[in-house]
This record gives structure tokens, C-alpha cells and sequence, in this order.
């Protein structure tokens, strides 16, 4: 009976604990024979308590908002009293460590001496009430809570003294302090310098370091003295250390990543960077602290590192397919493994066939060059792309793409290109920053199929010289030196780190290129854990492109953002600047009654044209684009991700979007300004409203970590709140009255002149495989 009256009690408070106050447990038995006896409790529940008004009293220094929200558990919804499902729960435990954070917001602003008295609760009666609906369900209770304060005196930073210091002089430790004399004292800030004395200490190997603390009020002059005893002990050394749980991967591969060395100082920071830059690796499950022991060996002033590790599949083979906005259907098929012969190599073959992108590379990268720290690989790649904005449109909304074909906007080509890339990488001493050199040669070229690609594609002087053929025999020869600073803790699920990337590409005529374009890049990204679970993931990059020595970048050097790997809300390739594009137009003579005219022989005569311009897509010069995330793990492999994608690409260099001579010749032969008036520039004029037009999208994602693919499961929805909407007019003259017979034949010159609607689409629905950042 009296084990049955604890169970009672301890079942009582785990309902209290979840606003079940009134909770009551009783029991009843009933004997089995011969021996034995049935046991049941009994549980009424009782009404959910819930936190109502929060009051305090006596304060001065904060206002009532401030110090609510320096509460955690007990903290106000702001919602109405009535609104009774958003309110939390009441528990008095809880309500007692969130008067303590108030007591600290005290002493984190120099009032050390504020005293929280217990708070002043009254219970009432509520009922639940479902927002948005005028009924109520049920009836509960709630607490309204008043607290009273009191605030005492401004207590401001008076001597800092330490006692048993011998590695560090005073000066030293009193700047890892963080205040001076005079200074409003900061409790927090006392607090932490005793852990940064102790990461201090730690890195030179006094791993066994403590501080004690000792504070004297000097109430007169409204100081505090603040005193630390130092006990420094002894200074320990790496005896030795060990791996278990790596069958396939050599300890060589593990300890070549680790800063610390056996016979040397045991320091924490540097152990802590060792073990950052094996979870980088990406061979092992992410390690943690307690996947690893520090054996202390007093007498001799040693310790013994054993870390346990497991490791990840080395190898796989994986299919895919499926349907996207950048390779329609697609199959493909994949080997990989990043642990080649468990040297920590990294050896790919894949193959991907789809409707518009097909693709092909093998390559490979030895980590440590001859056991040395220096990074090399190399990569052959052959790819087809056929960008067809007519059946994307088509696919995405379900119509004909007929009904696409005929629009004189719509892009219609495909390149190839073909080639290799070789790299390497050497690392800065004792630091996350790599240097690195690649070259990269490719031989690429493009045909067109429709009216809008072989315009701009076909009339951009982008090669330097005047020719029939120049889509074709692109050589691509560059050279790209780069600088790297990683210290995020995972490539597919990171939590925490930032990673800094600048790299500037040189194509020359190096080595029997033909394409000259300079193109620097930077990118930025950060991770920050949040309430220790959650993580804010930033990301920034910019780039631009530009020829040099007389011709321009090719087309397809050229940046189309919009996508799932930018902005989520916009369609891939589709955010880029528009220009008008000069072209010749006609339209048919036409009798006063709308037929078709003809001449006394009956035959039809011929069609009147006239010089006008279309508008088309020739990509930017120029972007940048920020993403933001904030990921909440949910459970298991599964994540939630609120994100914010904003972006915006422009024309910057106008020259970089010349004309062929042959074109503009041909135009102005048929065309003579005198009669037409209509001017025919060398340089392709931007669509005002389109260049550097910000974009911004919003939206909810779920990820989830395939366990066998080790790759992210992707599924959006994004709202465009900045998206383009609005009327686009050309820029040319009409043509003269005088050139058409009738008014009814001009006014079907008229169209080619007007202006159009340019509307995005307001939200998007898609799914990938791989991270946006």
C-alpha cells in the first residue's frame, strides 16, 4: 500500500507538470486467488490550467513587455484571455525558473540586489474558446499572476582582482574578462568569463583548470569587487590516441585530419577543430562529445583519446528518375564511393538521359596528393542541353505546346559541350582556408530552332569576327584561382559554420582558346544553432561576366537565374533581363472590306514590311542572390524549413551586347532611314523594367535525409511577393501613314509597335533532390 500511495503522488505531479493541477488519482484492487491482486488507477484529470494575465509590480526600470518577455515558460501569448488554446501552460515549477531569468535581466543591467518575491496567483474559471469561431468547447482554468519587485540600486564594476595566476599576468586575463572598473556590472558576463578562462587555459593543456568566484559589495559607493581564485593544476600531454568502430577506413585518413599530436600539449580548442575536421571529411556519422573519452593519467601528467567513430556507407549505386523543370523526364544512374580502398578518396561515374538535359562525367579526388595536405582531382564531363521554354510552359500548365510555339518571346536552343577539369587545393597552416587552382577546357556550341534564339544568338557579335558559323567551335579555356574558408559542421544537414568562397575565372587563348571573359564570384554562407535544435542558414552570392580584347562573353556564359536552387518561387532560367531586339515585320494588303488584296490578275500582292523590334531574353551581365532558412527538425530524417529567396540580375555593360555588323548592314539596306526614320543602334537596349528588377519569393519546404541516398528530399510551395507585373511599351516609331494603302492594312502594323503585359507567375509548387545552400 504504501508503494501504491507514492505511484498516486508521482502520477499526480506528472499531470501538474502538464497543467493538470487539479488532477486526482485514486486506486481500487480486487484479489485474484490464490495469491495474487489486480491494481487499478484511477485518473481524473481535472480542467487544464493555463497562464492568463502576468502583472508586475514595483518596477521602474523595465517596462512590463521587456520582462515577460525575458520569460520562457510562463511567458503570455498575447493573445485575448478568451482565445484560450493559444495560452500555455501553467506549472509552478516552471513559473519559479522563469522569475529567476527576470532576476537575471536585473542583474545582466547592474541592479544585482533586485529581489523577485514569490508571485501573487489567482485562479479563475475559463472557457475554451476556438479562435476564429464564435463557439466554445469545454471549460478550463487559468492563473493570472502578479508580481512583485523590487529593484534596489545600480551597482557599476569596481576592482577586478585574481589570485593564483601563473601561466597569464593580470593584464592578460583582465581583457578575457570584458570589464573595467566603472563599468555597470553585468552578471551574464561574469558568468561567461569563467567559461572563457577555462577554454583559455584549456588550450595551452590545463584541462583540470577552475576558477572560483568571490564578489564583495561596497554599498556606499554602489560598487562590486569582483575576485577569481585560480586553481591551474597541471599541464597534461597527448600519451596517445586511438580509433574504434572504423572497419574500412584507415586511422591514417582519421589522425591526418587531427591537430593535435601525440607527445604534444592536449589542447581543447585545437581538439575541438580536429574533431570539426573529420565530421567534415563526410566518411562518418557527425561526431559528438560523448562519442569520444579523455583518459586522464594524473601521475604522469598524460590523458589517452580514444574516439569511437561509425562510418557511413563507402560505396552506392543509386537510380533515379523522375520529372523537373530543368531535365523534363529523366532516368539516371549513379556510382559513387568516398572511400576509395578506405583512403578517403572520392571516385563518381554518372549518367542522367532526360527530355531536355542529357549528361555524362566521371571524375575523382585523392584528399592528400603523396600524403600531403594538397587537394587534387579531376573531372570529364559531356552534357546536351536544349532549353525549350514552349514545352516547359506546356508541361507546367497542361496546354498544347503549340499554343507557345508561335509567341516570338519564347527561347528555343540547345548547346553542347564537351570536356575536363582538373584541380587542386592546399591548405593555409592550421586554419579552414584552402587555396586552390583549376583549369577547365571545354568545346561547346549552340543551334537554335526558333525565331527568338537565332535573333539574339545568331546577331550578337560575341566572338569577335563576322561569320556564319559563329555558334559553333566555341573553345573554352580557363583557368580559375580560388579562396575557401569552411567551418561548417555538415555538407547535407549543417548546423552550425560558415563557409566564405571567392574565385575569379580567366578564359584566354590559352592553350587554343577562343573565348576571352573574365568572371569573378563570391559566395557567403552561415549557419547559427538555434535553441539548440533549430538552425538559421544564410546565404549570399554575386557574380558578373565580361569580355575583354574585343569580344564579348558567349551566350551561355551569360546568367538565368529563377529555380530550386535560387529562388524556389520562379521557374528555372527564368528571371533575366529583356532587351529589344530590331527585326523586320510585314503584314498582308488588305482591301477596305478586310480581305485579302490582290492585283487585276488576281494575284495576291505582296506584303508590305516594316523594321520593328521584338523583345527577348539575352541573360545578365551581372546578379546577386540572398536565401534564408530557418529549419525545425521534426523527427527523425524529417525537417520543416520556412525560407525567403530574393534576387535580381541586370545588364551592367551594354557593349557586351553588340550587334554583328552583317545584321545592322542588312537592316539598313532595306530599311533606309530616310524613308523609315527608324533608328538602328549597334547595342541592344535593356527593357527599363526588367534589368535589376528585385525578385523575392516565400514559402514552407519539407526536407527529408534519404538514409540509403544521404542526399536531401525536397518538396516547396513559394509565394512570389515581388514578382514583374507590369506594361512593357517599345520604343520605336510607327511607321509612316503613307507606306500602307488603307487604314485597315495599318492597323495591322499597329500591334508590332504597342506595348505588352509582363506577369509572373504568383506561386510555384516543385520538388528536387539536393540542398538550395
Amino acid at each position: 500500500p504504501v508503494m501504491i500511495r507514492r505511484a498516486q503522488v508521482v502520477l499526480e505531479q506528472m499531470l501538474s507538470e502538464r497543467g493538470r493541477m487539479f488532477a486526482r488519482v485514486t486506486h481500487r484492487t480486487r484479489n485474484i486467488p490464490p495469491n495474487s491482486v489486480r491494481l487499478i488507477f484511477v485518473v481524473k484529470e481535472g480542467p487544464k490550467v493555463k497562464v492568463g494575465k502576468v502583472r508586475f509590480e514595483g518596477n521602474t526600470i523595465f517596462g512590463n513587455k521587456k520582462m515577460t518577455r525575458a520569460m520562457k515558460f510562463s511567458r503570455p501569448s498575447g493573445a485575448p484571455p478568451w482565445f484560450y488554446i493559444f495560452h500555455k501552460t501553467y506549472h509552478e515549477g516552471k513559473m519559479e525558473a522563469d522569475l529567476e531569468m527576470v532576476r537575471e535581466l536585473y542583474q545582466d543591467n547592474g541592479y544585482f540586489k533586485a529581489l523577485i518575491h514569490r508571485p501573487q496567483v489567482t485562479m479563475k474559471d475559463t472557457k475554451r474558446r476556438w479562435p476564429f469561431f464564435f463557439f466554445s468547447w469545454g471549460r478550463g482554468k487559468r492563473v493570472d499572476v502578479k508580481i512583485k519587485v523590487e529593484e534596489g540600486d545600480l551597482y557599476r564594476m569596481g576592482k577586478f582582482t585574481i589570485r593564483g595566476n601563473k601561466l597569464f599576468k593580470q593584464e592578460q586575463l583582465a581583457r578575457v574578462f570584458g570589464m573595467k572598473e566603472g563599468d555597470i556590472f553585468n552578471a551574464s558576463r561574469a558568468r561567461k568569463s569563467l567559461e572563457d578562462f577555462r577554454k583559455l587555459y584549456g588550450e595551452f593543456g590545463y584541462i583540470n583548470f577552475t576558477a572560483v568566484p568571490e564578489v564583495d559589495f561596497d554599498d556606499p559607493n554602489r560598487t562590486i569587487d569582483f575576485t577569481l581564485d585560480f586553481e591551474e593544476d597541471k599541464q597534461f600531454f597527448v600519451r596517445r590516441v586511438e580509433f574504434s568502430g572504423n572497419t574500412k577506413t584507415r586511422d591514417k585518413v582519421l589522425r591526418r585530419e587531427l591537430f593535435v599530436s601525440e607527445g604534444g600539449i592536449f589542447s581543447t580548442r585545437l581538439w575541438d577543430i580536429s574533431v570539426l575536421r573529420v565530421n567534415q571529411l563526410g566518411l562518418l556519422d557527425v561526431i559528438k562529445e560523448e562519442d569520444y573519452d579523455v583518459r586522464q593519467n594524473n601521475k604522469e601528467g598524460t590523458v589517452d583519446v580514444i574516439l569511437n567513430v561509425k562510418e557511413k556507407g563507402r560505396q552506392s549505386i543509386g537510380f533515379s528518375g523522375g520529372v523537373s523543370g530543368l531535365a523534363g523526364n529523366f532516368v539516371g544512374i549513379n556510382y559513387a564511393t568516398n572511400n576509395f580502398l578506405g583512403l578517403g578518396e572520392t571516385l563518381s561515374v554518372q549518367t542522367q538521359i532526360g527530355t531536355f538535359q542529357k549528361s555524362y562525367s566521371f571524375g575523382f579526388t585523392e584528399p592528400y596528393f603523396f600524403d600531403r595536405p594538397m587537394t587534387t582531382g579531376f573531372t570529364i564531363f559531356k552534357s546536351e542541353f536544349k532549353f525549350d521554354q514552349a514545352r516547359q510552359a506546356a508541361v507546367l500548365s497542361g496546354l498544347d505546346p503549340s499554343i507557345f510555339q508561335g509567341n516570338q518571346f519564347v527561347q528555343n536552343f540547345q548547346q553542347n559541350s564537351t570536356g575536363f577539369t582538373v584541380f587542386a587545393s592546399y591548405p593555409l597552416r592550421r586554419s579552414f582556408a584552402r587555396l586552390g587552382l583549376s583549369y577547365s577546357y571545354s568545346l561547346s556550341s549552340m543551334k537554335t530552332f526558333s525565331a527568338a534564339s537565332e535573333a539574339i544568338f545568331g546577331g550578337l557579335f560575341f566572338r569577335g569576327f563576322d561569320t556564319p558559323n559563329s555558334l559553333e567551335g566555341i573553345r573554352t579555356s580557363k583557368i580559375t584561382p580560388t579562396y575557401t574558408y569552411n567551418t561548417v559542421d555538415n555538407q547535407w544537414a549543417p548546423t552550425r559554420g560558415r563557409h566564405l568562397f571567392v574565385g575569379t575565372e580567366f578564359a584566354g587563348s590559352i592553350l587554343g582558346g577562343n573565348v576571352k571573359s573574365f568572371r569573378p564570384i563570391i559566395e557567403f554562407k552561415q549557419f547559427l544553432p538555434i535553441q539548440k535544435r533549430n538552425v538559421l542558414g544564410i546565404r549570399v552570392q554575386a557574380s558578373w561576366v565580361t569580355g575583354f580584347g574585343g569580344v564579348v562573353a558567349p551566350p551561355f556564359s551569360r546568367f538565368f537565374i529563377g529555380g530550386e536552387n535560387d529562388l524556389r518561387g520562379f521557374r528555372i532560367r527564368s528571371i533575366s533581363p529583356m532587351v529589344f531586339f530590331p527585326i523586320s515585320s510585314s503584314v498582308p494588303q488588305l482591301n477596305n472590306n478586310g480581305t485579302l488584296a490582290r492585283d487585276d490578275n488576281g494575284t495576291l500582292l505582296p506584303p508590305i514590311s516594316f523594321p520593328s523590334t521584338t523583345v527577348t531574353f539575352p541573360g545578365a551581365d551581372a546578379m546577386t542572390v540572398g536565401n534564408f532558412e530557418y529549419r525545425i527538425p521534426v523527427a527523425g530524417p524529417l525537417t520543416i524549413a520556412y525560407f525567403v529567396d530574393a534576387g535580381t540580375s541586370w545588364i551592367l555593360r551594354r557593349n557586351q551586347l553588340k550587334l554583328r555588323p552583317d545584321t545592322l548592314d542588312s537592316l539598313r539596306a532595306r530599311f533606309p532611314q530616310d524613308i523609315f526614320n527608324f533608328p538602328f543602334e549597334d547595342r541592344l537596349e535593356p527593357v527599363p523594367s526588367t534589368s535589376g528588377k528585385m525578385r523575392m519569393s516565400t514559402g514552407v519546404e519539407f526536407q527529408i535525409l534519404m538514409p540509403v541516398m544521404n542526399v536531401p528530399f525536397r518538396i516547396f510551395w513559394a509565394r512570389n511577393v515581388l514578382r514583374q507585373n507590369t506594361i512593357v511599351t517599345t520604343p520605336q516609331r510607327f511607321p509612316a501613314r503613307e507606306l500602307f494603302p488603307n487604314d485597315i492594312t495599318f492597323a495591322q502594323a499597329i500591334p508590332f509597335f504597342s506595348g505588352f503585359r509582363l506577369q509572373e507567375r504568383k506561386s510555384r509548387f516543385g520538388f528536387t533532390v539536393s540542398r538550395t545552400f
